[in-house]
């Protein structure tokens, strides 16, 4: 569900700036892009730049060591922040923002359930994520069998299969997707 609703968000925000290109100019959403980012940032620094730092993090921390609220905001606004990039024109990938999502959201269902250890659910989760956002189901399974090693490999499966089929034909990547030939 969080890969859709990024994915969902991400398409949202780019029509909202498309919009607001078309009826301005181009450097103006440009301008409101960086000014919404920058104000994300000087409250949650963690969430601009790519993230490899929080992401170290979140695959060796422990159930407890964040409160689940501070997880919640962070995932919300890496969201956020990475759509409100691609959307008014800014460099940024989709695949290191898709496993800090995911590690987010697998470490937050750790500590909601009080699983342990909670850095495998955070790297199951990313594996579950990229495989739904990019469409390549094998990818985020590979991920987390040469992340953790293979014994988490059958939890991995099942939740980057659930969360695959799950998205439908939703992606990141449109242009990469088998298109229906028109009936013309």
């Amino acid at each position: 569900f969080i890969a859709l609703v990024f994915i969902k968000f991400l398409e949202r925000t780019k029509k909202i700036f498309e919009s607001i290109a078309s009826k301005t100019n181009l450097i103006i959403s440009v301008i409101i892009g960086g000014f919404m980012i920058g104000l994300i940032g000087i409250f949650y620094p963690q969430v601009l730049g790519i993230g490899y730092d929080t992401i170290k993090t979140i695959t060796s921390i422990s159930n407890g060591e964040v409160v689940i609220q501070t997880l919640i905001i962070i995932l919300v606004l890496k969201i956020v922040a990475t759509s409100l990039t691609i959307s008014s024109r800014g460099s940024v990938g989709l695949f290191i923002p898709a496993l800090y999502v995911g590690g987010l959201s697998g470490l937050i269902y750790a500590q909601a359930l009080n699983l342990h250890p909670a850095s495998v659910y955070a790297i199951i989760g990313m594996g579950a994520v990229v495989a739904a956002t990019s469409k390549s189901l094998l990818t985020g399974i590979v991920f987390v069998a040469e992340t953790v090693g293979s014994s988490p490999i059958m939890f991995a499966l099942l939740s980057a299969s659930i969360s695959y089929f799950l998205t439908g034909r939703n992606s990141f990547y449109e242009s990469q997707l088998n298109k229906k030939p028109s009936n013309k």
